[in-house]
């Protein structure tokens, strides 16, 4: 972490999350506290959610989110959207208060983001025939297609977020698989 006035960096983490580190971190509305998983590459024993507290620097795991990865706080706090690696890239919902997780979406499943007002969660699916961003009203689980990515080559493995006006967000590839060289002098 680098804090925003500047410094040296300050380790935050030292791979709780599994063997593959502590991944995909999410910061808690209030600025206080980061939530971080580890990848989809870990058994799901070794998955779920934790959060360090930043000005303690404890870590800890939150109950009941064994299985989780890919943390996306809410607006407000109270919930938790992530990905089941357990179940194979299902969209998630936890509950911080209750300490529970809700099925929300039973299909391969990625980039969890929220409205800036928290009504909605936005995610794709993520199946080769079904590539769509969706839009689901948290408070009655209604949910709607928004767009159809079959047809659009995203950059990398995909990432896609929700923007402030509630548009969504993707990096196209419209590159090449051409290497390009720089020289540089550095001051």
């Amino acid at each position: 972490m680098l804090a925003s006035g500047g410094g040296p960096f300050r380790q935050i983490t030292k791979g709780e999350s599994g063997k593959s580190g502590d991944w995909d971190a999410s910061w808690s509305p209030d600025g206080a506290s980061i939530a971080f998983g580890a990848t989809d590459g870990d058994p799901a024993a070794e998955e779920s959610i934790h959060i360090v507290d930043l000005k303690t620097s404890h870590i800890s795991a939150l109950p009941g989110s064994e299985g989780m990865w890919s943390p996306r706080w809410s607006p407000d706090g109270r919930l938790i959207a992530g990905l089941s690696g357990s179940r194979r890239n299902r969209l998630m919902l936890y509950d911080v208060r209750t300490r529970s997780q809700t099925l929300l979406f039973d299909r391969l499943s990625g980039c969890p983001s929220w409205s800036g007002d928290g009504e909605f969660l936005y995610f794709a699916s993520l199946g080769s025939s079904d590539h769509w961003v969706w839009r689901m009203r948290i408070r009655d689980r209604k949910m709607e297609r928004v767009a159809n990515l079959t047809k659009i080559p995203v950059a990398g493995w995909g990432w896609y977020v929700a923007a402030p006006n509630n548009s969504f967000i993707t990096a196209l590839d419209a590159g090449t698989d051409e290497i390009y060289a720089l020289d540089w002098d550095a001051p």
